[in-house]
């Protein structure tokens, strides 16, 4: 298995060197910087880089749910793996540039209310999972088939938060009527 392992980062390797692909070059080509106002000249620690949400969110080169370019493709094949009539309930952010890609998060879905995290990589040792909730490969920016595969994965993952958001609020409100019942 390892050395099957190998010989795919190692073809992986060669392909990206072939399209002269970096990593910086592959997010260029997939997410827009985030405006002036949002972006980050210098590295700030994880904790600071956490409290960038919104600043990021106010400062996107694209409106967020007609994203354009790979991006508006990756955004209609995610809202067609949701199943969604309205596809403006999905959107896609932009963090390139910002304190969050400095923490491996170049862009995420919002989907009610839950998150998903992308980290755009060329480095395949971030292939088996890295910061971010998903990575995308050049693979999976070159090719249409494996761009679906991407959106279906992104999918399911913010189908999963979602429904684990739900549990937690269900726990919630199950707590309070108990502490509420014996008051």
């Amino acid at each position: 298995h390892e050395f099957g392992a190998i010989q795919i980062r190692m073809a992986l390797k060669k392909e990206v060197a072939m399209n002269g692909y970096t990593g910086g070059l592959l997010e260029a080509d997939t997410f827009p910087k985030v405006g002036e106002g949002a972006r980050a000249r210098q590295y700030v620690p994880y904790s600071q880089a956490m409290m960038a949400w919104s600043l990021v969110r106010n400062h996107q080169p694209w409106n967020p749910a007609e994203p354009e370019g790979w991006a508006g493709d990756l955004h209609s094949e995610v809202a067609i793996a949701l199943g969604l009539e309205n596809w403006a309930e999905l959107c896609l952010f932009s963090a390139a540039g910002s304190a969050l890609d400095w923490h491996g998060m170049d862009a995420w879905f919002e989907f009610y209310g839950v998150r998903v995290t992308l980290d755009v990589t060329a480095n395949p040792s971030k292939f088996n999972g890295y910061k971010a909730d998903v990575i995308v490969t050049p693979v999976a920016i070159e090719n249409a088939d494996e761009r679906r595969d991407l959106a279906a994965t992104i999918a399911e993952e913010l189908m999963s938060k979602r429904q684990e958001a739900a549990a937690h609020q269900r726990q919630q409100r199950r707590t309070m009527r108990a502490m509420t019942a014996c008051a």
